[in-house]
């Protein structure tokens, strides 16, 4: 080996060391950084239905206040039940994400029947069938088949 050899030699891995460090570097803080945000971005992840919460639901599906809903009362008010929102005690349309609602991830999904990560009033027709909550086959729903439902959906 001539000494100019050497020369290169030890160049090319000086350059090749620093590449190395450089990008070991980058990657460190990448996942500091990706690491840290996760750290600091909220989490609003809503948590299951309170009994409250059930009565709040159930005080909009009994439109007649019964203390039963038949299938056409349930078909009435079920969107407008199920986009009830707990912060405001209100029933309001609109998209729901997953975070945004207290449905478990696999109750989620197959309402999203569109996949688009949204829950719309379509989206809830189609999930909230009557006959998932008369589990009974009595014609009409009580407000322990309420609960029964919204434990078994929510998180």
């Amino acid at each position: 080996m001539l000494i100019s050899d050497r020369g290169i030699f030890t160049e090319y891995w000086q350059i090749e060391m620093a590449r190395t460090s450089l990008s070991l570097s980058r990657s460190v803080l990448i996942v500091l950084v990706a690491g840290m945000a996760a750290l600091t971005i909220p989490s609003y992840r809503a948590s299951a239905f309170t009994e409250q919460q059930v009565d709040q639901v159930w005080a909009i599906l009994d439109s007649n206040k019964t203390g039963k809903v038949d299938k056409p009362e349930y078909d009435q008010n079920k969107v407008a039940a199920m986009f009830w929102t707990p912060k405001t005690g209100t029933a309001g349309l609109g998209e729901l994400t997953y975070e945004e609602t207290q449905f478990n991830r696999a109750f989620f999904n197959a309402a999203d029947t569109d996949h688009k990560g949204k829950l719309d009033g379509v989206d809830m027709i189609y999930a909230l069938e009557f006959e998932k909550i008369d589990l009974d086959h009595k014609g009409y729903i009580t407000i322990e088949d309420l609960r029964r439902f919204m434990q078994k959906a929510g998180r």
